[in-house]
């Protein structure tokens, strides 16, 4: 569940259900939020792990569309689409309007959050692996071993073609990418 409340006097604007129950208590059914909210315009996109991806109308709280991928990190919104990393070591494009799938690409081991480099979403393995696909069609253009073991819940920050993060030993690192 997701809710909303008034900055001023922190009354609820409102609450909504983003997932059915499931469980045979309240502890069993709790969901685990695995990404930070994202708003855009009057928007809000929430997912969570053992539960679905949704946009929900900011002002309301009123569910526009939900997908049924479990999300395992922070999503990359684009101007069309949203780019996810599912719990299934999936990279997910759905189309930010309706929810529908653009295309998922399965890859084989965990994968960190998505991050965009020159209309490539990239995301990179625990074990390194340094994978980039096309942001319209999902096939894969670049991949790169980087040597470095790297925590899946590692976060971003993007600068034109360079990539800031923390490494699973705590090293900082710049990555340059170069298509």
């Amino acid at each position: 569940s997701i809710a909303a409340y008034n900055k001023l006097n922190g009354a609820l604007n409102w609450f909504t259900i983003t997932s059915s129950r499931s469980g045979r208590n309240d502890l069993e059914s709790q969901r685990d939020a695995e990404m930070d909210i994202r708003v855009e315009e009057d928007k809000l996109f929430y997912g969570h792990f053992q539960g679905n991806l949704a946009s929900l109308d900011k002002n309301s709280g009123k569910i526009i569309w939900s997908s049924p991928f479990s999300i395992a990190s922070n999503i990359s919104l684009t101007s069309n689409s949203i780019i996810g990393s599912t719990t299934e070591n999936m990279l997910i494009s759905l189309d930010k309007t309706s929810g529908f799938l653009n295309w998922k690409q399965e890859l084989n081991d965990t994968i960190t959050e998505p991050f965009i480099i020159d209309n490539i979403a990239m995301v990179i393995t625990t074990s390194g692996l340094l994978i980039g696909h096309d942001l319209e069609n999902g096939s894969r253009v670049f991949e790169k071993d980087i040597g470095l073991d790297i925590n899946n819940k590692t976060q971003f920050i993007t600068n034109k073609n360079k990539v800031y993060f923390q490494s699973e030993n705590g090293k900082i690192v710049c990555l340059q990418i170069t298509i």
